[in-house]
């Protein structure tokens, strides 16, 4: 799905909201008629972010290096959080690359494809060891992604590079909390008045502080942001999307249902794609990254 949008966007978006390919998906995927796809972006944001980058230049005096991993969502469906990562750390002075990638593949992990597994893992760990012995740190938007690259590549790809890159991935809101506690973040520029109520990802918790967004986001950028403490959304990935687990994900997902019904705003964050997805699926919200936000604060 993620190439067919890239190649056909346009196209994809319109026709899979019909409710006949809706019922050609489930027939033929297993994902129920009752889930809607996320939209696509015309073509890739490695493509778009690495003319971007080369536009704009090397950062100068750099106060950090990072090799943004992007993964599936960023790089297929949503240009603007991939965008977003990028000028809220060179606005902070941090040099950023995009190295040759594949999606992390959480997806065959799932489902047992080890082969699949491992040739992705390894492609992805002989690029970014690379950046790693120049210096760069890994850093992902996607707690999916960092969880993969932190914890489970180990299980899949041996060798010296696979440790490297292991021990030099971190999510994305960690680092930058990272950079505050060295007196690095910049503060804001644009006063950010809207109230926001965060939904933490179970993978967030899995690679992370679990307080580090709410603490970000209140102490550094004076954001009016609410806790849901809802647990865990449902969805789990392509699990919940299936018609087979459709009711059970939907049961799972109760108690942030009724968080969010009793939310006094429909303006949710939170880090997780498929988080996002299934809030959207079961409330009337409209939910973005964290750094979405804090691109906004600093007037990008």
């Amino acid at each position: 799905l993620s190439k067919m949008g890239s190649l056909f966007a346009p196209l994809s978006n319109v026709a899979m909201a019909l409710p006949i390919s809706k019922w050609v998906l489930e027939k033929v995927t297993g994902i129920d008629r009752r889930r809607s796809m996320p939209r696509f972006d015309r073509g890739s944001f490695l493509k778009a972010g690495a003319k971007y980058l080369a536009a704009r230049g090397p950062v100068a005096n750099p106060v950090d290096k990072v090799a943004y991993f992007v993964d599936t969502y960023a790089n297929f469906n949503d240009h603007e959080l991939g965008f977003a990562v990028l000028d809220v750390l060179r606005h902070n002075g941090v040099e950023v690359v995009l190295p040759d990638q594949r999606p992390s593949p959480v997806p065959a992990i799932v489902y047992g494809d080890v082969g699949l597994a491992q040739r992705d893992l390894a492609y992805n760990v002989k690029h970014l060891a690379r950046a790693v012995r120049e210096g760069y740190k890994i850093v992902c938007s996607e707690p999916s992604a960092a969880l993969c690259l932190s914890q489970e590549l180990r299980h899949y790809v041996d060798g010296e590079d696979a440790v490297l890159v292991s021990r030099s991935t971190v999510e994305l809101m960690n680092y930058l909390a990272a950079l505050r506690s060295q007196g690095k973040l910049k503060p804001p520029t644009t006063p950010i008045t809207d109230k926001f109520a965060y939904h933490l990802p179970c993978h967030l918790s899995a690679v992370g502080d679990e307080t580090v967004t709410l603490r970000l986001l209140h102490d550094h950028f004076k954001i009016d942001i609410a806790d849901l403490q809802a647990g865990c959304c449902g969805l789990s990935g392509t699990f919940g999307m299936q018609a087979k687990n459709y009711d059970l994900a939907s049961q799972i997902s109760e108690s942030l249902k009724t968080a969010l019904a009793k939310s006094t705003t429909q303006s949710i964050l939170t880090e997780c794609a498929a988080c996002k997805m299934q809030i959207e699926h079961i409330a009337p919200a409209t939910t973005i990254h964290p750094v979405n936000l804090l691109a906004r604060s600093y007037g990008l």
